[in-house]
């Protein structure tokens, strides 16, 4: 995985959520949110539940595009 997350970065900017902001949220570590976001961490279902909760949203809605683009290998 090396690939940022853009969608989430987007939606993360719009509700102009610092990285700190979002890791409080979700009782992590900052370090920890920021490499989700950058794609230098895997992201576990629950995490994606978690974090697609605070923006109110799904993990589809969030994170399927992202998937697919790294599944066909662009």
């Amino acid at each position: 995985m090396d690939k940022r997350i853009d969608r989430l970065f987007e939606v993360r900017m719009s509700k102009k959520y610092s990285c700190e902001t979002m890791a409080r949220k979700l009782k992590i570590c900052k370090t920890h949110y920021w490499l989700l976001e950058n794609g230098k961490r895997g992201l576990y279902y629950r995490q994606a539940y978690e974090i697609a909760k605070v923006f109110g949203t799904t993990p589809d809605q969030l994170f399927l595009e992202h998937f697919e683009t790294l599944k066909n290998g662009n």
